[in-house]
């Protein structure tokens, strides 16, 4: 059994899934940043042999197979939520702390930092992205007010300046409207959805007929994503062909949609109550192009 998991994170699912297959396969996961990729390694260090993980992006995991043997998944995971450990200070995203502005999941990945985008970007561009983000009746609002403070300089003032500008009484009991805005934001900085969408357009070729995939999601658009995909056909044929030509058909049949934790489950773990799981059997997949043939 050949699993890939997509967000390796410190390896707790990955522990509990090579409990459960033993010796009858192997996993491959993906994890952006080393610091977390080795802590994951010492956590997995009793399943030596059994496990693989890239210090890469999940987008790009048919490069790093290529010379492995490996031509088929029988099973995706992705648990596409932010650890606990992104928001130390090393990473600058959380709310509470007055950290300085970064929201990059991984050091020196050559791109613009949130600090970037928070300081620079327009009021107009900021007012799409936090229209994007969810909070739509006070989008113009928010950005009015983040560009009338700059510099905003840390994640802690960035979260103030937010709450401030959503009055309280529009505010959910316990959340903070910023909790939204930072998540869109850390996924605009490291193109999330785009890694995502090349994630599932290979994954199509890879995962053999009968094969699961899938996914956790914390955010609507995440879910959305991944719902387009499980519930899409890939076809691209006319309208009026009889049958698909274009040998890029596919199709899953839905296994989860949307389900949420359960009580007991978000009592145990807090972080959870937003997960969203959504999967899917591959019935079968696209004749044209195939992972390594």
């Amino acid at each position: 059994m050949q699993i890939l998991e997509a967000c390796l994170g410190l390896g707790g699912h990955t522990k509990r899934f090579l409990e459960i297959i033993g010796d009858r396969g192997h996993i491959w996961g993906f994890e952006l940043d080393p610091r977390v990729a080795e802590e994951a390694r010492k956590r997995l260090a009793g399943f030596e042999g059994r496990f693989t993980i890239f210090e890469a992006n999940f987008r790009d995991f048919d490069l790093h197979l290529k010379g492995t043997g490996v031509k088929r998944f029988d099973a995706l995971f992705g648990d596409l939520g932010i650890g606990y450990y992104h928001l130390g200070e090393k990473y600058g995203q959380a709310l509470k702390k007055d950290l300085p502005i970064d929201f990059l999941l991984a050091p020196s990945l050559g791109i613009p930092s949130g600090a970037e985008l928070i300081e620079s970007a327009s009021e107009a561009e900021l007012r799409r992205l936090i229209w994007e983000a969810g909070e739509r009746r006070f989008a113009g609002r928010v950005a009015k007010a983040i560009v009338n403070r700059r510099p905003v300089c840390t994640t802690g003032n960035l979260a103030r300046i937010i709450e401030a500008a959503v009055p309280r009484k529009f505010q959910k009991p316990g959340v903070s409207p910023a909790q939204r805005i930072f998540a869109h934001i850390r996924a605009v900085v490291n193109d999330e959805r785009g890694a995502l969408a090349e994630l599932m357009n290979k994954l199509t070729y890879w995962l053999r007929p009968g094969g699961r995939a899938v996914f956790l999601c914390y955010t609507s658009s995440e879910f959305s994503q991944v719902r387009k995909y499980l519930k899409g056909k890939g076809c691209i044929c006319p309208a009026e062909s009889p049958k698909c030509v274009c040998g890029k058909g596919y199709a899953y049949k839905v296994l989860a949609d949307g389900e949420r934790p359960t009580d007991e489950e978000i009592s145990a773990n807090p972080s959870a109550r937003s997960a969203r799981l959504a999967a899917g059997e591959l019935l079968y997949r696209p004749e044209e192009g195939t992972s390594e043939e």
